[in-house]
């Protein structure tokens, strides 16, 4: 059960999320994003109990691939915020649905970098 006053801030920078095609010149009909929209991921995500007591801030930055079928695979901690903080950001992304990205119309597979930003405050 999720404890209430243990919630922590947490936002995304969906502005710097980076996306990497292949071939590089690919254009994007659709970019992948949550199904329930990148608010509903915020929410998801918590500031880690063990830590609630030392107030740290860090940022997280994952990449991992999205197939056309919106499942998530190859999870990479591109920038560590520390062990519990990179563990929030993964269960995080593993807690929702996923739609991915298209071109012309047709889903296809894509590596997404999304970072995170963890405070208290």
């Amino acid at each position: 059960m999720k404890h209430p006053t243990l919630k922590g801030m947490m936002m995304i920078f969906a502005f710097s999320t980076l996306l990497y095609a292949e071939p590089a010149n690919l254009v994007y009909d659709l970019e992948p994003c949550p199904i329930e929209g990148f608010d509903y991921l915020s929410q998801q995500v918590e500031y880690p109990e063990s830590l609630t007591w030392c107030n740290w801030e860090a940022t997280v930055k994952l990449s991992f691939r999205i197939d056309p079928n919106g499942e998530i695979s190859g999870i990479r901690v591109e920038q560590s915020g520390g062990i519990a903080f990179d563990r929030a950001a993964i269960d995080g992304i593993n807690a929702v649905n996923w739609l991915p990205a298209s071109v012309d119309g047709q889903a296809v597979p894509v590596r997404f970098e999304l970072p995170f930003y963890f405070s208290r405050n």
